[in-house]
Protein backbone atom coordinates (compact mmCIF):
# COMPACT_ATOMS: atom_id res chain seq x y z
CA UNK A 1 0.00 0.00 0.00
CA UNK A 2 1.32 3.06 -0.73
CA UNK A 3 1.81 6.07 1.44
CA UNK A 4 -0.42 8.39 -0.25
CA UNK A 5 -3.06 6.13 -0.07
CA UNK A 6 -2.33 5.68 3.81
CA UNK A 7 -2.51 9.33 4.15
CA UNK A 8 -5.38 9.60 2.49
CA UNK A 9 -7.41 6.87 4.61
CA UNK A 10 -5.90 8.75 7.52
CA UNK A 11 -7.71 11.95 6.39
CA UNK A 12 -10.86 10.11 5.52
CA UNK A 13 -10.50 8.34 9.40
CA UNK A 14 -10.05 11.86 10.80
CA UNK A 15 -12.74 13.39 9.20
CA UNK A 16 -15.13 11.03 10.27
CA UNK A 17 -14.79 11.32 13.84
CA UNK A 18 -15.21 14.84 13.81
CA UNK A 19 -18.32 14.19 11.77
CA UNK A 20 -19.11 11.88 14.81
CA UNK A 21 -17.97 14.92 17.80
CA UNK A 22 -20.44 16.75 15.68
CA UNK A 23 -23.52 14.57 15.81
CA UNK A 24 -23.61 15.13 19.75
CA UNK A 25 -24.74 19.08 18.93
CA UNK A 26 -27.09 18.12 15.76
CA UNK A 27 -29.62 19.63 17.87
CA UNK A 28 -28.22 22.78 18.33
CA UNK A 29 -26.28 22.93 13.95
CA UNK A 30 -28.75 23.66 10.60
CA UNK A 31 -26.53 20.53 9.45
CA UNK A 32 -23.54 18.09 9.97
CA UNK A 33 -20.53 18.93 8.18
CA UNK A 34 -17.91 21.05 7.33
CA UNK A 35 -18.08 24.78 5.69
CA UNK A 36 -16.26 28.30 5.47
CA UNK A 37 -18.94 29.83 6.90
CA UNK A 38 -20.04 28.81 10.00
CA UNK A 39 -23.41 31.62 11.38
CA UNK A 40 -23.73 31.83 15.34
CA UNK A 41 -26.89 32.53 17.00
CA UNK A 42 -27.63 32.98 20.56
CA UNK A 43 -30.96 33.77 21.19
CA UNK A 44 -33.54 31.30 19.86
CA UNK A 45 -35.94 32.78 17.00
CA UNK A 46 -39.63 31.75 16.62
CA UNK A 47 -38.58 29.09 14.39
CA UNK A 48 -37.13 27.21 16.97
CA UNK A 49 -38.92 27.96 19.40
CA UNK A 50 -41.84 26.68 17.95
CA UNK A 51 -39.98 23.04 17.72
CA UNK A 52 -38.66 23.57 14.21
CA UNK A 53 -34.91 22.88 12.70
CA UNK A 54 -32.53 25.64 13.60
CA UNK A 55 -32.69 28.13 11.35
CA UNK A 56 -35.73 26.99 9.55
CA UNK A 57 -37.30 30.43 9.98
CA UNK A 58 -37.02 33.18 8.35
CA UNK A 59 -33.22 34.28 9.37
CA UNK A 60 -31.90 31.21 8.02
CA UNK A 61 -33.38 31.92 4.35
CA UNK A 62 -32.76 35.39 4.29
CA UNK A 63 -28.84 34.56 5.50
CA UNK A 64 -28.91 32.06 2.78
CA UNK A 65 -30.36 34.74 -0.14
CA UNK A 66 -27.69 37.43 1.64
CA UNK A 67 -24.57 35.21 0.99
CA UNK A 68 -25.64 34.09 -2.26
CA UNK A 69 -25.61 37.66 -3.53
CA UNK A 70 -22.36 38.15 -2.24
CA UNK A 71 -20.70 35.69 -3.77
CA UNK A 72 -20.79 32.95 -1.30
CA UNK A 73 -22.73 29.59 -1.54
CA UNK A 74 -25.66 30.27 -0.15
CA UNK A 75 -27.07 26.65 0.82
CA UNK A 76 -23.46 25.80 1.84
CA UNK A 77 -22.63 27.84 5.30
CA UNK A 78 -23.84 26.20 8.71
CA UNK A 79 -25.93 27.78 11.54
CA UNK A 80 -25.20 26.70 15.09
CA UNK A 81 -27.51 27.66 18.19
CA UNK A 82 -25.80 28.89 21.34
CA UNK A 83 -28.61 28.02 23.47
CA UNK A 84 -30.00 24.02 23.29
CA UNK A 85 -33.54 23.72 21.87
CA UNK A 86 -34.34 20.52 23.54
CA UNK A 87 -33.03 21.68 27.14
CA UNK A 88 -34.79 24.15 28.61
CA UNK A 89 -33.23 25.55 32.15
CA UNK A 90 -35.47 26.20 34.87
CA UNK A 91 -38.43 27.12 33.39
CA UNK A 92 -39.93 28.03 37.01
CA UNK A 93 -39.96 31.09 39.24
CA UNK A 94 -39.78 30.98 43.46
CA UNK A 95 -43.08 30.66 43.40
CA UNK A 96 -43.90 28.06 41.62
CA UNK A 97 -45.10 29.72 38.80
CA UNK A 98 -44.54 29.03 35.37
CA UNK A 99 -41.38 31.36 34.26
CA UNK A 100 -42.82 31.16 30.46
CA UNK A 101 -45.94 32.74 31.08
CA UNK A 102 -46.29 36.47 29.68
CA UNK A 103 -42.49 36.42 28.47
CA UNK A 104 -41.37 37.43 25.09
CA UNK A 105 -39.33 34.81 22.70
CA UNK A 106 -36.13 36.63 23.82
CA UNK A 107 -36.77 36.22 27.38
CA UNK A 108 -37.83 32.72 26.88
CA UNK A 109 -34.81 31.70 24.74
CA UNK A 110 -32.42 33.18 27.32
CA UNK A 111 -33.59 30.18 29.87
CA UNK A 112 -32.52 27.40 27.26
CA UNK A 113 -29.02 25.91 28.22
CA UNK A 114 -26.12 27.53 26.31
CA UNK A 115 -22.36 25.93 25.40
CA UNK A 116 -19.77 26.93 27.43
CA UNK A 117 -17.11 28.67 25.64
CA UNK A 118 -14.84 25.38 25.71
CA UNK A 119 -17.40 23.41 23.88
CA UNK A 120 -18.33 26.40 21.52
CA UNK A 121 -14.52 26.43 20.52
CA UNK A 122 -14.25 22.33 20.06
CA UNK A 123 -17.10 23.02 17.49
CA UNK A 124 -15.94 26.07 15.97
CA UNK A 125 -12.25 24.37 15.40
CA UNK A 126 -14.11 21.10 14.18
CA UNK A 127 -16.21 22.86 11.59
CA UNK A 128 -13.42 24.71 10.77
CA UNK A 129 -14.58 27.52 9.20
CA UNK A 130 -12.96 30.67 8.11
CA UNK A 131 -15.97 32.94 8.83
CA UNK A 132 -17.70 33.19 11.76
CA UNK A 133 -21.12 35.50 11.70
CA UNK A 134 -22.62 36.62 14.91
CA UNK A 135 -25.96 37.17 14.32
CA UNK A 136 -27.17 39.03 17.28
CA UNK A 137 -25.13 40.39 20.71
CA UNK A 138 -25.46 37.24 22.60
CA UNK A 139 -23.83 35.23 19.67
CA UNK A 140 -21.07 38.25 19.29
CA UNK A 141 -20.32 38.75 23.35
CA UNK A 142 -19.88 35.00 23.70
CA UNK A 143 -17.59 34.60 20.56
CA UNK A 144 -15.58 37.39 22.26
CA UNK A 145 -15.43 36.06 25.61
CA UNK A 146 -14.47 32.25 24.19
CA UNK A 147 -11.85 33.91 22.06
CA UNK A 148 -10.32 36.56 24.63
CA UNK A 149 -7.28 34.04 25.93
CA UNK A 150 -6.22 33.54 22.41
CA UNK A 151 -5.62 37.17 21.39
CA UNK A 152 -6.97 40.20 23.57
CA UNK A 153 -5.82 42.75 21.36
CA UNK A 154 -8.44 41.38 18.02
CA UNK A 155 -11.01 40.66 20.00
CA UNK A 156 -11.15 43.78 21.62
CA UNK A 157 -11.10 45.13 18.54
CA UNK A 158 -14.19 43.61 17.45
CA UNK A 159 -17.10 45.99 17.34
CA UNK A 160 -20.53 45.41 16.72
CA UNK A 161 -21.59 45.60 12.71
CA UNK A 162 -17.59 44.61 12.33
CA UNK A 163 -15.19 42.35 10.44
CA UNK A 164 -12.08 41.35 11.77
CA UNK A 165 -9.54 38.94 12.00
CA UNK A 166 -9.52 36.78 15.45
CA UNK A 167 -6.95 33.76 15.87
CA UNK A 168 -6.94 32.98 12.24
CA UNK A 169 -10.08 33.20 11.30
CA UNK A 170 -12.85 36.19 9.76
CA UNK A 171 -15.36 37.53 11.99
CA UNK A 172 -18.31 39.46 11.49
CA UNK A 173 -20.90 40.67 13.58
CA UNK A 174 -24.36 41.70 12.31
CA UNK A 175 -26.57 43.27 14.83
CA UNK A 176 -29.57 41.19 15.44
CA UNK A 177 -30.21 40.04 12.20
CA UNK A 178 -33.26 37.55 12.67
CA UNK A 179 -34.74 40.82 14.52
CA UNK A 180 -33.46 43.39 12.05
CA UNK A 181 -35.88 41.03 9.52
CA UNK A 182 -39.18 42.87 10.72
CA UNK A 183 -38.32 46.74 10.26
CA UNK A 184 -36.99 48.09 6.95
CA UNK A 185 -33.86 50.53 8.37
CA UNK A 186 -33.04 47.57 10.91
CA UNK A 187 -33.01 45.15 7.18
CA UNK A 188 -30.97 47.73 5.53
CA UNK A 189 -28.27 48.28 8.53
CA UNK A 190 -27.65 44.36 8.46
CA UNK A 191 -26.89 44.12 4.82
CA UNK A 192 -24.58 47.08 4.87
CA UNK A 193 -22.67 44.83 7.25
CA UNK A 194 -22.83 42.10 5.41
CA UNK A 195 -21.66 43.83 2.45
CA UNK A 196 -18.56 44.18 4.46
CA UNK A 197 -17.77 40.44 3.17
CA UNK A 198 -16.98 41.34 -0.03
CA UNK A 199 -13.74 42.10 0.94
CA UNK A 200 -13.09 39.04 1.94
CA UNK A 201 -14.19 37.66 -1.84
CA UNK A 202 -11.99 40.30 -3.55
CA UNK A 203 -9.13 38.62 -1.44
CA UNK A 204 -9.56 35.51 -2.99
Amino acid sequence: MSTQIVANEAVQITAEARLLELQTYSNRLSCIGFTDVLAVKGELGEAELSGGLPFSGSDGRALSNALHSLGFAGDSWIGLLLSDPDVPGDMCDSSGANASDGKSSDAMSSRYADLDDVKLLEIIETIDPTLVIALDQKAWSTLSMAYMSWDVDAVSAWKPGKLSRIAGRNFLNVEEFEKSLAEESAKQRSWAQLKQLKQLKQLK
